[in-house]
């Protein structure tokens, strides 16, 4: 209150020293600007804005977006600047991986990727019938990257809007029977949403040298406002059929850099999931808050569809727990972005 009195001062003269004020003549010099710029007038409105009102919450998140915008390409020049080497995940071994985020793997016992009767999920028909298509499309032409993500698409984009559906009857189906959604979950369920070719760059320090990490994620799931969304869950394709086993390492890189960032801005849950996918044969990763790395791999040739379907929708079901509720004020936790350095960029910034 007493910041705010400070700025509201300024503005509350008598109309005579207003009237004075506007009859003086303003001295201008060299290259004095005699406007205020389009920042300094988003200042001086927020300085007569009284704290704790949200009717121009629309202004906070619009001024959060421009910093968030602008954040690759502010780690990248702060590291330029200190002339910190760049490396790309694409270009780093599976030992590098494991080391640079203190990864291993341990035994996977079944727990991990258990699933329970009411937690199994059908495919559906239309996903089916849509998959038969591509298959009868393409015929027997070498399935390579761009088929590969038409088949890959039309998988996660699928089941995603199939567990909206399934939590709060969107697009005019009701919700299941019996089962009651409460507004902040059905808020949670709508803030899930893929991000396709996302760029990501980190400062990962490994035996006392620094060394920014950059790379493309090729799917997140993201949860939270737009404007402040965090991912907990990468999906690496694959080039090619039966090559996903490629894509292994990559996936545990940008893994290892969300858990790092996720652990360096404090969240609580740093169990972060993965994907190396030809959208035939599936990996799924875990990666527990101790590093360690725990794999399945399903094949959907194999008949394994069903499991491939359930475990989507659970790891859906898991960022939709971590997403925060929707706030009609304007304080709010900081993202992972702002706390850890971590930069995710729509653009690949050079």
């Amino acid at each position: 209150m007493e910041w705010f009195n400070k700025h509201r001062s300024k503005g509350s003269r008598s109309s005579l020293d207003n009237e004075e004020n506007s009859n003086r003549p303003r001295p201008r010099k060299g290259n004095q600007r005699t406007s205020p710029s389009t920042a300094e007038k988003v200042d001086q409105e927020s300085s007569r804005r009284p704290a704790g009102k949200s009717g121009n919450k629309s202004d906070l998140r619009t001024s959060q977006k421009a910093d968030k915008e602008g954040s690759g390409k502010t780690v990248q020049k702060s590291a330029q600047k200190r002339n910190i080497p760049s490396q790309a995940v694409t270009d780093m071994f599976d030992r590098n991986v494991e080391d640079w985020f203190d990864l291993r793997f341990g035994e996977n016992k079944g727990d991990a990727f258990h699933l329970k009767s009411s937690e199994r999920r059908r495919v559906p028909d239309y996903l089916r019938s849509a998959l038969r298509d591509y298959d009868l499309a393409f015929g027997d032409v070498p399935m390579n990257e761009a088929i590969v993500r038409v088949r890959l698409n039309v998988i996660l984009l699928t089941t995603l809007a199939v567990k909206k559906r399934e939590e709060f009857g969107q697009y005019g189906r009701e919700k299941q029977p019996n089962k009651r959604t409460s507004t902040d979950t059905a808020d949670s369920y709508k803030s899930l949403h893929w991000a396709l070719e996302t760029h990501v760059s980190y400062n990962v320090t490994y035996k006392n040298k620094t060394t920014l990490v950059r790379g493309r994620m090729d799917y997140a799931l993201w949860y939270g406002n737009r404007d402040e969304a965090e991912t907990n869950m990468v999906v690496v394709e694959a080039k090619r059929k039966g090559s996903y086993g490629e894509g292994l390492h990559q996936a545990l890189a940008y893994i290892g850099i969300i858990r790092s960032a996720r652990k360096e801005a404090g969240r609580k849950n740093t169990t972060i999931w993965g994907i190396a996918t030809d959208s035939w044969s599936w990996t799924f990763i875990r990666v527990d808050p101790h590093g360690q790395v725990l794999t399945q791999a399903y094949s959907w040739v194999e008949g394994e569809s069903i499991e491939i379907i359930s475990h989507l929708h659970k790891k859906m079901q898991h960022a939709a727990c971590l997403s925060p509720a929707q706030s009609n004020t304007l304080s709010r936790q900081p993202i992972v972005e702002e706390i850890s350095g971590l930069s995710f960029s729509p653009e690949e910034v050079d």
